[in-house]
């Protein structure tokens, strides 16, 4: 998930010319897979043990950001992106929903989003795509579609994700039976949108595949094959995992730059690889998106050299140094992956004082929150 690009009608022509036209109980649910990919070249991280003190401190701002996620909830079971409620971003929703089930107070809001989510899937959308999700905002008190959406993959993909985190969570199994064919359809779409190369693009006549969206796409295609698993739909377990290895092929063949031991942050068309550049969005934040949502393991080389690149580039991020005004917690959960505790804190403690100074205004929003609790839940089980 990404915003969309300015330069996005010159590209789309270019990429055209380039090649285009059961019940199971809680306990019984198991870790999810990941796939690794080590390289060469390490490079050692700083860590530091946090003390009892921190400990209590980032409790307590953990705390403030689920109340926070809470507030985004509408009484109609929406999550807003921020507590005005006037828009609703699926993609930042799936991701506040997933972090809410971090505490038992949000596993009821959670089940009523998910059944708001499954109530309004486009049945089909506006480019014959059965399964995706608009974007929402309010007019004159009332929630109403705006029949465009990002990204049709990462909404799915998330959803995925969270729909097998609050199995697992819950133990409610009953919920996914009895929402499966929805289930099978939020995930054709990610079918549908895979390419040849196995690499999946961002959504219906938008030729661009994105490294940040097909690790979330590896992500949700493994959680929706585990998913139907606890369903005993073991012809479909088989079908998604075999396309999010076509995925995981697919970014190490394609995106994957060898020469430079980085990743392209997209794919325009079927052969157009865009280099990082020197830029922290999407270029450089990219990066980490295979290491957070489970396309390559933090033990790996590959991870350790990925984070020390990050830091290399903008070796003052924990202090926002970077071109861009969002906090990018994302970040931080990826320091927390890779038991960078010091930049881990300082990075959070600034955040939650500019938060505080200015009572979470906007650009904090549920991705921010999100994050934020997800990487203190990540410390804390240490």
């Amino acid at each position: 998930m990404r915003t969309a690009l300015p330069i996005l009608a010159l590209l789309t022509l270019l990429a055209l010319i380039l090649g285009l036209g059961q019940g199971l109980t809680r306990g019984s649910i198991g870790a999810l897979e990941r796939r690794t990919a080590p390289e060469h070249l390490t490079t050692a991280m700083p860590t530091s043990v946090i003390d009892e003190q921190d400990r209590v401190a980032f409790a307590q701002k953990k705390e403030e950001e689920l109340l926070y996620l809470l507030s985004l909830q509408d009484t109609n079971g929406i999550i807003a992106q921020t507590p005005d409620h006037m828009l609703s971003i699926p993609y930042f929703s799936n991701l506040a929903a997933t972090a809410m089930l971090s505490d038992p107070r949000g596993l009821v809001p959670v089940r009523h989003y998910m059944n708001w989510y499954i109530g309004h899937l486009n049945r089909p959308d506006k480019y014959g795509v059965l399964g995706t999700m608009y974007d929402w905002k309010q007019v004159n008190g009332e929630w109403v579609p705006t029949y465009s959406y990002d990204s049709a993959d990462s909404y799915a993909a998330t959803f995925l994700t969270l729909a097998l985190r609050y199995t697992q969570v819950t133990g409610d199994v009953a919920w996914a039976q009895s929402n499966v064919q929805a289930l099978v359809d939020i995930a054709r779409v990610l079918i549908q949108l895979q390419d040849i190369d196995g690499l999946i693009w961002a959504k219906p006549r938008y030729y661009v595949k994105f490294l940040m969206d097909n690790a979330e796409n590896y992500r949700g295609l493994r959680d929706a094959a585990l998913l139907m698993r606890y369903l005993g739909r073991d012809d479909l377990t088989l079908h998604y995992n075999t396309a999010a290895e076509r995925v995981a092929a697919g970014m190490e063949e394609r995106l994957w730059l060898p020469e430079e031991q980085v990743y392209a942050w997209a794919l325009y068309g079927r052969w157009w690889a865009r280099p990082p550049r020197e830029k922290w969005y999407p270029d450089t934040v990219s990066q980490v998106y295979p290491v957070v949502f489970g396309v390559i393991d933090p033990d790996s080389e590959r991870a350790r050299n990925l984070y020390a690149y990050l830091n290399l580039r903008y070796p003052d991020w924990t202090k926002g140094q970077f071109d861009d005004p969002f906090s990018w917690t994302v970040i931080s959960f990826m320091a927390a992956l890779m038991q960078d505790e010091a930049r881990v804190v300082e990075h959070l403690q600034r955040i939650h004082f500019g938060n505080t100074e200015t009572n979470r205004a906007y650009p904090w929003h549920s991705f921010e929150s999100a994050f934020f609790v997800k990487t203190w839940g990540k410390l804390k089980d240490r």
